[in-house]
């Protein structure tokens, strides 16, 4: 990907509804074709969805295969620039973008140079909760996952992507890992806690502390939890708690 985000749809149409977004230097391998769609799957975490044909950048296998053997800078500017010195062209790129190959801040993608100038992510999950931060306010957007819209599950994997923690896409996916927390009381800041019921998880939200949560419902925000669930400004309960897990 060599745009800002890309939106993934569900099916092959701009009516589909939004499943998932592509940020730059997100790369993926084309699994169907179909008239002005490819549909792929996302080489960072396997999610599959429907992309616009002319938001595609074509690789080479051999660039395939190297990127598969490299790690990427992340970067941590919540909105950056970088130069593509070709057509010397500018692309803005969001928090959380992947920096293949950052030789001299340049990155390379098919034949094409773009200069970075901009912060990166420390990539440590001490600083988990700083770059959780750094996301409030921004408002939910079903499939997203930049700082102008995001999911819950979304937000949980990009502020672990900048604390250098591969995570899958969707909260029921998150659940399945880590080490079970027995209780709140036994639980620490940075754990994991899902919601939903006891057949499906629907919700994930990081621990401030054991009152408090960070996640994204309406907006990325801070509010308190108990052993039963999230509690809004007025006391009552929006999501019921099913597990807490320690990565």
């Amino acid at each position: 990907i060599a745009l800002a985000a890309v939106s993934c749809k569900a099916e092959a149409s701009h009516k589909s509804e939004q499943i998932n977004q592509l940020l730059f230097g997100d790369y993926y391998t084309i699994l169907e074709e179909a008239t002005d769609w490819y549909k792929i799957t996302s080489a960072y975490d396997n999610y599959e969805g429907w992309i616009p044909k002319n938001h595609h950048t074509p690789i080479t296998n051999q660039e395939f295969k190297k990127l598969q053997t490299h790690l990427p800078l992340v970067s941590l500017d919540m909105l950056g620039v970088l130069k593509e010195s070709r057509r010397n062209n500018l692309v803005n790129i969001t928090i959380g973008s992947s920096l293949y190959f950052p030789e001299k801040r340049s990155i390379k993608i098919n034949g094409f140079t773009f200069k970075y100038n901009g912060k990166v992510a420390s990539q440590k999950k001490t600083s988990l909760l700083d770059y959780a931060f750094l996301y409030l306010n921004t408002p939910y957007l079903w499939g997203g996952r930049t700082p102008f819209g995001i999911d819950c599950s979304g937000f949980v994997q990009m502020t672990h992507k900048l604390s250098g923690i591969k995570l899958p896409r969707d909260s029921y996916q998150q659940a399945e890992l880590g080490q079970k927390v027995i209780n709140l009381s036994s639980a620490k800041k940075g754990d994991l806690c899902f919601f939903g019921d006891q057949d499906r998880i629907t919700h994930v939200g990081i621990l401030v502390n054991r009152k408090s949560i960070i996640h994204a419902s309406g907006k990325v925000k801070i509010e308190s939890i108990d052993d039963k669930g999230i509690l809004d400004e007025t006391g009552n309960y929006t999501h019921f708690l099913v597990t807490i897990k320690r990565l």
